[in-house]
């Protein structure tokens, strides 16, 4: 996935439900550690808290799962996955 781009200042314009969406998940892979370099995500968040890590929401017939994954200083990859029938 390439990193998106922000069409407008958020703080300081009216956004729609969807664009609040956006910032909303961006946010969250920044938080993450998804998006490089670490300047894109500047303003957003202070410090990325997983080394590659990501994230993932998935809505499939009234479930949704949330996965984060992350990889450790040996290299080695994580994931973990919560669902919900929210």
């Amino acid at each position: 996935m390439s990193q998106p781009v922000l069409q407008k200042n958020y703080v300081t314009s009216n956004c729609s439900p969807n664009e609040i969406a956006q910032l909303d998940l961006l946010e969250w892979k920044c938080n993450l550690g998804k998006y490089e370099p670490k300047s894109y995500c500047a303003g957003l968040v202070s410090q990325a808290t997983l080394p590659g890590g990501d994230g993932e929401i998935i809505r499939v017939a009234g479930q949704t799962q949330i996965s984060v994954s992350w990889t450790d200083t040996s290299g080695e990859q994580h994931s973990v996955s919560m669902y919900s029938d929210l």
